[in-house]
Order: C-alpha cells, then structure tokens, then sequence
C-alpha cells in the first residue's frame, strides 16, 4: 500500500532543499525518542499562549504539565518563555490591528496556495493596518541558531497569509508593504528579522509548491547540506553517510603549509561545515542506537532515564522558611531559589531531596563495562566452553 506524503510547513527548512526528506519521514516513522528542544518549545508555546490571551500569569504555570506533559520549570518561564512574551509585546503596538484585536497566537490556518494544502500553526502574527505590515513571529526553545532571513518555515505562513492581509488592506484603503518575519530564540542571540516585500514572495511560493509536489512524486532528489541537522531520517540516509565519509577521509590528508590566508580561512570554513555534518549524522545515528537499546538489540548500551533541572515540589514560602532553620536565605523576592542552589547555599542535600524533585526528561544511552559484563561476550563471540 503506498504511503501517504504531504510536506508539512513545519518541516518545509528540510524538504524545500531535500524532497526526498519526506519520502524517508513516511517510510521510516521517526524513532519514540523526543526531541528535547522541540518538546519544550511546545510546553513554552502553550504557556505563551495562556499569557499572551490574559488567562493566566507565567507563574501560575510553574509545576504544571504542559500538553505533551513536559514540566514547566522556572527556567523555561526566565529563558524561554518570558523573553519571548516580552519580543511580542516590544513588536506589537495597542491600536494597531483592526478593531485594536491582539495578535493572533497558535493560529491555525490552510495554504491553500500549495496545492496539498498543509496546515500553517503560527505562535503568533498580526497585521499592523495603520502600517500594511504583516509580523510573524515563532518560538524556537532550542539551542542552536536559526536565521530568520531566508527561512522556509516562515515562507510558508507569508504564503498562507498573503491573501488574507493583502484583501485586509485593500478593504482598508491601505497598500500591503510585507512581511515582517521573526524566529525568536531567547537561548541564543536573535540574528535579524526578514522583511519581505509583496514582489518578493512570488518565486518563493512557486519554489515550494514545486518541491513540495517533487516530495510526493515518485523520484525526489535527495541532497545533503545544512538542512540535514533537522531531519530526523539522516542516520538512514545513504547520501549524507557518503557525505560524512568524505569528509573523514578529508581530514587524513596532508595539511600543506604553504597555504596562505585566504586558503586557510577557506579550508576552516570547510572542516567546520564537515564538523556540523558529522555532529548532525551523530545525533541520527544515536537516535538509532537507543531504539535498538531499548528493544534490547544492542550489545554494547543499555539505555536508562535521563533527568532535568532539580524544581520544587512545595511552595516558595516553605521552602525559604525549610532552608531558614539551617540558616540559609534563598529567597528571591517573593519566589526562591532553585534547588541546587540551596544545597550549595549548605542546606543538607538531604533535606531538599524531600522537598524537591527531578522530572524524567527522556532516555540516554550508558555504555556497559566489558570486564564485568559476561552477557557483551557471549552476544559478541558466543558461548565458550572455556569457563
């Protein structure tokens, strides 16, 4: 039976470069291991979203469980969350946007400019009327930098959305001006927003619509770059391992030194591009790794739970008052400190262990010992009668 493929906006960094990307996503579902980073982007937009709509304060979500059941600890609300809620507020103006609506936040919308028709979640956008400018920003909760200009996730909501501002705007006597797109990374340095002009998004709408169609046919062309860091399939994938090989055997040549500057500046760009390719084809292939561990395959790991930050499991104010009777002040204005500060403050590790907890944030692979593991020997060699 033929599988289903239907590039999804989410995905478009990877399949507008590679459309064969998609044809592997179907084919080999992804392995039962979350991304971290895209987990806690989803319990931070969650959490955005109820601020950002007047429901709640940030701290009132501290100690809940987001929709895909990730804690939200203080640290997401200080690094992600808050920053990201403050870069809204700093882009949004009161009064501008018809009938002075708030932005519009985890909007689900349909392009159906592509003609398969995926679906558009954006954080957040709105349109500035008095301006004919349209803003689109999106949460990344990651460590790892992505650039705003250029980037086909943030094409695709222009496409979805360009219909419905440029009527807005014509309804109001207004001229649409563009886009003003953002992805907001509070965890590292925002590089600069993407202004897009109305005549601009043209070649790049019909470039997706082309790639898109290209993934669902029946030869997609396969190619490797950047891109492949987020593909979850990159372990699989024949192209980047011959990629990688390249670039290994690269690495064993001779290094002359008699290049000069410009020859070995172009030479580092090269090994720090082959270093990211073979960081990237790492983390696949150790996705693949821990499926087999857990299913008990592998003769080499065991894979076992990995933990997060140390949080509360009381409140603020018995947790100042339980660190006072040793004391030690942790309070933080009307909150506390974190765990692991307090035990470093010298409040007993045992004391706080009973008020506190870490929450299970997924499984890591841990490297049995061979000297004591008899079970490695006979999985690698078989048995032997010499025993």
């Amino acid at each position: 039976m033929p599988v289903e493929i239907k590039p999804q906006i989410s995905h478009a960094p990877v399949w507008v470069n590679c459309p064969a990307s998609e044809r592997g996503r179907a084919v080999h579902p992804e392995p039962d291991f979350p991304n971290p980073a895209r987990e806690e982007g989803i319990a931070c937009a969650w959490v955005a979203e109820g601020v950002l709509k007047g429901q709640k304060h940030g701290s009132e979500f501290l100690g809940r469980l987001g929709p895909n059941a990730v804690l939200i600890t203080d640290e997401m609300l200080e690094e992600v969350i808050e920053p990201y809620i403050r870069r809204v507020k700093e882009l949004f103006i009161p009064g501008c946007t018809i009938n002075n609506n708030p932005p519009h936040v985890e909007h689900k919308g349909t392009v159906f400019a592509l003609p398969w028709h995926p679906e558009a979640r954006k954080d957040s956008w709105w349109l500035d009327i008095r301006a004919g400018i349209c803003y689109v920003l999106d949460l990344k909760a990651g460590r790892i930098r992505e650039d705003s200009v250029g980037n086909w996730q943030l094409a695709g909501y222009f496409v979805e959305l360009e219909p419905i501002v440029v009527d807005a705007c014509a309804r109001h006597g207004v001229e649409f001006q563009g886009f003003h797109g953002e992805l907001v990374q509070p965890r590292k340095e925002n590089g600069p927003p993407w202004f897009l002009r109305p005549n601009e998004l043209a070649p790049l709408k019909e470039r997706m619509k082309q790639r898109g169609v290209e993934a669902m046919g029946p030869n997609p062309e396969q190619t490797t770059g950047p891109w492949c860091r987020k593909c979850p399939k990159r372990h699989t994938c024949t192209s980047y391992r011959k990629s990688s090989d390249t670039i290994l055997d690269y690495v064993d040549t001779y290094l002359d030194d008699d290049l000069g500057p410009e020859a070995l500046e172009a030479e580092m760009a090269l090994l720090q591009e082959g270093l990211e390719r073979i960081k990237h084809r790492l983390s696949g292939v150790e996705a693949h790794v821990k499926q087999n561990a857990r299913e008990g395959k592998s003769a080499v790991y065991d894979i076992q739970p990995t933990y997060g930050r140390q949080n509360w499991t009381v409140g603020a104010d018995i947790a100042i008052a339980t660190a006072a009777t040793f004391g030690v002040d942790i309070s933080k204005g009307v909150a506390a400190k974190t765990p692991k500060q307090a035990i470093k403050a010298g409040v007993p590790q045992n004391v706080i262990d009973a008020i506190s907890k870490s929450e299970k944030t997924g499984l890591g692979l841990v490297k049995r010992d061979p000297e004591n593991d008899r079970e490695l020997s006979k999985k690698l060699f078989g048995e032997s009668n010499n025993v």
